[in-house]
């Protein structure tokens, strides 16, 4: 009775496709509108080999390499945006598109009529831009609740730092569940801390940043309608900075009191 239910999971295990196996094991991240190469470390054979790439969801032929001689498949859109080098075989993949994401496979014949395949997951996600921070709510002793939002970007992480920590729940802090909003509760005068709001996704990140003692110092304590305030814009030296996902910054209102 053991040894059948031995036999049994070992035929299960044997049974998996290299399709689902290998592709969990070599995820690539594309960015949109961007060119990923798709490489496999294969070592260029003899002329007699085929290398052939496809994009198994689809069941697509993208591209087949033969005795030096390389072909492309599909629309002439989609053909244009496809190279495959014959130094490794690797496939790039320009222009990246939602509609590219999935499991692409490539086969090697040999000469000798072996066939071995390899495969691999395509991710595509779409850049973080535009990251900023909105005071949503504050109160006479500059009680804040801070959120951070960006203007493109999917699958976003949110994470806060003050200063060079990374914040957490405690007696001062609290995060929402996805991150997005932190709420400050100080018991005291607001300190020189520098807070920052970093959004970030697999391919890209964007950062946003205040200091709070400007911040309070920006608020008029006498207005103070039921805990929340009116709607008006920060002053200029008190805005932040955007970061980009190529790294720059450029100046602009990322904070506003939202009554």
């Amino acid at each position: 009775m053991e040894l059948g239910k031995w036999l049994v999971c070992c035929s299960l295990a044997l049974s998996v496709s290299p399709v689902q196996s290998q592709a969990a094991r070599l995820p690539v991240n594309g960015s949109l509108g961007q060119s990923v190469p798709l490489s496999m470390g294969i070592p260029h054979g003899s002329k007699n080999d085929e290398v052939e790439w496809w994009q198994i969801i689809t069941n697509l032929k993208i591209a087949k390499w033969e005795n030096g001689i390389i072909k492309y498949y599909g629309r002439e859109e989609f053909k244009k945006r496809n190279k495959l080098h014959p130094e490794d075989f690797s496939l790039q993949i320009s222009d990246l598109q939602r509609e590219d994401a999935g499991v692409y496979e490539v086969s090697v014949i040999l000469y000798s009529g072996d066939e071995s395949s390899r495969t691999v997951q395509l991710d595509v996600y779409e850049p973080v831009t535009g990251t900023n921070i909105r005071i949503d709510q504050y109160t006479r002793n500059c009680n804040l609740t801070l959120s951070c939002s960006v203007n493109t970007g999917d699958d976003i992480s949110f994470r806060w730092w003050r200063g060079g920590e990374a914040l957490g729940n405690d007696s001062t802090h609290h995060l929402s569940k996805t991150g997005e909003e932190l709420q400050l509760h100080l018991t005291g005068e607001p300190e020189d801390s520098v807070y920052r709001c970093e959004a970030r996704n697999p391919v890209s990140e964007g950062t946003a940043q205040i200091t709070l003692r400007d911040v309070c110092n920006g608020i008029d304590p006498g207005t103070d309608l039921g805990g929340k305030g009116t709607r008006r814009q920060i002053p200029e030296e008190l805005r932040g900075v955007h970061s980009s996902p190529a790294g720059g910054g450029t100046q602009g209102p990322v904070y506003e009191l939202d009554g």
